[in-house]
């Protein structure tokens, strides 16, 4: 089903803002706050940011690729998929892993700081394929393995389809993972899988998102503000949920906690319909792969130099604009100058593309 061009540009928008709330969850200090005498206003700040606001943003990144990838394969069937999938995803893991992993080999050959004997040749294998050394290649890794498993998921008639969805559902929202970890990493997580399996239903279902998010202006005012209560009730009954590998919480704030993501979710694609005629933000849509690549590390060790000048428990109102302003400000003058390495990087989404693609909508 071909997209109209608001709805397009509104991904476009939407995914923009989630980019900016995946820095927001990686610069987050509240770890750093003593909370050993309460909770104070600038660790209930951060923990609503990053913890309740921000938690939307990898559902939403995953519902767009299950989206966009069944319209993909539908069209040109599987195994131009794999082709397409190989050059727009499968490389640039691949190659920004090692990328990360270079300044340790060039520091170790110049200054000698340890042997490379010291780093078996599969240890460089494993860090560039299966656990590279930025935490948030996690949910490309997972791409990657549900482009490979899309037959499965996609191959199946509609009650099958709502069977399934119904089954992944209950898994996310009860947060029980069915995959076992491999190299560190739940081989598929469930978050990622539900959320891709959802935007692929809604493609195939050809369910009118247009009447949720171009709805009138009080309803998704409302949304929001169910949004925030639900966040804020949730802190006050658990300020310290944490469903990363762990079990961290009680059913009533996993509860809240979820319901809370699926508002999020809702309220960022109707923001983001607000912004939908904005140039600029649709250009910076088309930066945010290389963003999301290299916003964390080496970045992340970097700008922890400044510990002695900014307190730690602080430093997420430093980091998180300063992140957020260098990386987009490199991802443009990398677009701009070497414009091939960017492309091979990003799998050619450049951001010149975003607008011409908009422009080519109906």
């Amino acid at each position: 089903m071909k997209i109209s061009k608001k709805l397009s540009s509104t991904f476009m928008i939407a995914n923009l803002i989630a980019m900016i709330l995946i820095i927001l969850i990686h610069y987050s200090a509240k770890s750093a706050v003593d909370i050993s005498l309460g909770y104070k206003v600038n660790y209930l700040v951060q923990e609503a940011l990053s913890n309740g606001f921000a938690r939307s943003a990898v559902p939403i990144f995953a519902l767009l690729s299950g989206y966009f990838l069944i319209a993909k394969y539908i069209s040109s069937g599987y195994s131009s998929l794999i082709i397409n999938k190989f050059h727009t995803l499968i490389i640039p893991y691949i190659l920004a892993s090692f990328i990360l992993i270079l300044p340790f080999i060039i520091n170790t050959i110049i200054f000698k700081s340890s042997s490379l004997q010291d780093f078996p040749f599969y240890s460089y294998i494993y860090q560039i394929t299966l656990h590279p050394v930025s935490g948030q290649y996690w949910f490309l890794r997972d791409l990657i393995i549900l482009v490979l498993m899309s037959p499965l998921l996609f191959y199946i008639n509609k009650t099958i389809s709502t069977i399934i969805l119904f089954t992944l559902f209950i898994m996310w929202l009860v947060n029980f993972q069915p995959f076992p970890i491999v190299a560190g990493w739940y081989l598929v997580n469930i978050e990622t899988l539900f959320f891709f399996v959802l935007g692929a239903i809604i493609q195939k279902s050809s369910i009118n998102l247009e009447y949720f998010i171009f709805c009138k202006n009080r309803y998704k005012i409302i949304v929001f503000i169910l949004w925030t209560i639900l966040i804020l009730f949730r802190i006050y009954l658990d300020p310290t949920i944490d469903t990363w590998y762990t079990d961290k919480y009680s059913i009533e704030s996993l509860l809240l906690y979820k319901t809370a993501i699926i508002l999020g979710i809702i309220s960022i694609f109707q923001i983001a319909s607000l912004l939908k005629d904005n140039k600029l933000f649709i250009y910076l849509s088309g930066l945010t792969f290389f963003v999301f690549l290299f916003h964390y590390s080496p970045l992340y060790r970097i700008v922890k130099q400044t510990e002695n000048i900014i307190p730690l428990e602080y430093s997420f109102y430093f980091y998180f604009p300063f992140v957020v302003i260098f990386m987009f400000t490199l991802a443009y003058i990398m677009s701009k100058k070497l414009t091939f390495l960017y492309n091979i990087l990003t799998g050619n989404r450049n951001p010149n593309k975003s607008i011409e693609r908009l422009n080519k909508e109906n």
